[in-house]
């Protein structure tokens, strides 16, 4: 059985990833899936990074990384 804290933590990384998904939208998401990379939740289970993105995604997922960002700061999930 998990603890309170365990939890909370499995729910906050649900509602982080979720956050993420909405800001970059499911088209860059599965375009980036789709050519072999993938959204995983670092070593640390604090942060998700991107793996393996393709040369052609990563300018256009980093022009959406601030508002990202700003979501994760206005929900207090950062």
């Amino acid at each position: 059985m998990a603890t309170i804290g365990q939890f909370q933590n499995n729910l906050k990384n649900k509602a982080k990833k979720y956050l993420i998904e909405h800001e970059l939208g499911k088209d860059l998401i599965q375009r980036i899936e789709l050519a072999g990379g993938e959204l995983k939740l670092s070593n640390g289970k604090k942060a998700f990074e991107f793996l393996n993105i393709s040369k052609d995604l990563q300018t256009e997922l980093e022009e959406k990384i601030p508002g990202v960002q700003q979501g994760l700061q206005k929900w207090r999930l950062d």
